[in-house]
């Protein structure tokens, strides 16, 4: 709560809000383990007056010497005074939430979950772009979130910058509510345009459904992958659309080859004109496991090559299939996806998974993943030789025990999951 911050240009109260030309807060909450100076209290006291909302949370701020505070006591007597204001509020701990809702506040960007999601708002105005970014902390969960917008939503990809239709979503009044499935410290940015899109969309969707794309004019087209049965999908002309059935079923890629491109200190290790020592060795793996895991690459670091194959189309006696999306699981540093040579766009390291019908031939198709491993289940080994301004290293110094082998390279399952086209028309 530097004084700073509060002396900023934008810091300014009108219609209400801190910062009207953005980020529009609301209110502002002060927790009880904060600290603030004299010229802080001061700020507040302003902005309460102008209006605005400023709620103490969890007991009385604290003292922060600065060269005007003169000392805690004035401080102290400054907050409470600024207590007895109008518009400020004070209220336990965890009763915040509680306090925006009885003064008639809610987020732009609202939150319903099993799990524990960040939200941030941002206003382009020069493009005429709102964005919503959305972010799911450590642990999978599901859920949704209301955005108010009267504008067209729409996704971008972080990884790739792509723009894409939000094929499922309701209007509420002047809000959009979008329904989210997020893997662990996965990202989502929805952003808002006025624009038109799609002429229709989904309003309540199937666990069946993939993914999709509009068209020139104006339709979408749903990937629908193989499910149980399930209720119809309801669309925003109040249309209702079965389900397609008979999709061909998931299939786990498995006897992948690796080879391990080994990344060694030079024989020299204080030549730095080379910068490492490099050779190939070829595994064979019947399941994604870690280097760490591996005979032979237990203290190795470089770059993996990860190559299978599989048959396309799927035999007719399993079902049908359009195209198909390769998953991944989550991958721990970076990984590059080629399938029959060809690089696809970067993927989302949280939930990887790719849309492959453009590269698909009949008969086999190659896949191959480069993933990198970090250095230090090498360097863990060589680590008495190398010298830092011919010193030891300073881990080596302040750990009587090196941290253990870091699990590396791509761990866990690829499957393969076909998928069938289903157009909706307006």
């Amino acid at each position: 709560m530097s004084p700073d911050n509060f002396a900023l240009p934008e810091a300014t109260i009108k219609n209400g809000q801190l910062g009207p030309k953005g980020p529009k807060y609301k209110a502002l909450v002060i927790t009880g383990n904060s600290n603030l100076t004299l010229e802080g209290v001061q700020y507040l006291r302003k902005y309460a007056r102008a209006g605005f909302p400023v709620i103490l949370s969890g007991g009385d701020p604290g003292f922060y010497a600065s060269y005007d505070s003169r000392d805690r006591a004035s401080v102290e007597k400054a907050i409470s005074v600024l207590k007895q204001s109008k518009n400020v509020y004070s209220v336990a701990a965890g009763e915040v939430a509680k306090k925006l809702h009885s003064l008639g506040l809610s987020p732009r960007v609202g939150v319903k979950t099993n799990g524990t999601w960040y939200t941030t708002w941002r206003e382009d105005t020069v493009h005429g772009m709102d964005h919503a970014f959305v972010f799911c902390d450590t642990n999978a969960s599901t859920g949704s979130v209301s955005i108010l917008s009267t504008k067209t939503p729409f996704l971008l990809d972080p990884w790739t910058g792509d723009k894409k239709p939000l094929l499922n979503y309701q209007r509420k009044d002047d809000s959009v509510i979008i329904p989210l499935s997020l893997a662990g410290n996965q990202t989502v940015i929805i952003g808002f345009q006025d624009e038109s899109g799609p002429k229709v969309h989904v309003t309540q969707t199937s666990s069946a459904v993939l993914g999709g794309d509009s068209t020139s004019n104006g339709d979408i087209v749903l990937h629908i992958s193989a499910s149980t049965p399930s209720k119809p999908l309801s669309l925003s002309n109040g249309k209702h659309i079965k389900v397609p059935t008979g999709v061909a079923s998931a299939t786990k890629l498995s006897n992948w080859t690796l080879t391990a491109e080994h990344w060694e200190a030079p024989q020299n290790m204080f030549d730095a004109s080379i910068i490492a020592d490099k050779h190939n060795t070829t595994h064979h793996l019947s399941s994604l496991i870690s280097w760490a895991q591996i005979e032979g690459l237990k203290n190795a670091s470089g770059l993996g090559y990860y190559s299978t194959t599989f048959s396309w189309p799927p035999p007719k006696s399993s079902g049908k299939a359009d195209g198909a999306y390769l998953v991944l699981p989550p991958i721990k540093h970076a990984a590059r996806l080629y399938i029959n040579g060809h690089q696809l766009p970067p993927l989302d390291l949280a939930a990887p998974r790719a849309d492959v019908a453009p590269y698909l031939r009949v008969g086999q198709n190659q896949v191959t993943v480069v993933a990198p491993t970090t250095m230090w289940n090498y360097i863990r080994t060589i680590l008495g030789d190398i010298k830092n301004s011919d010193t030891t290293p300073l881990l080596s110094i302040i750990s009587p025990t090196l941290p253990p082998r870091s699990d590396n390279g791509l761990i866990g399952e690829v499957k393969l999951v076909p998928y069938v086209k289903l157009r909706l028309e307006a």
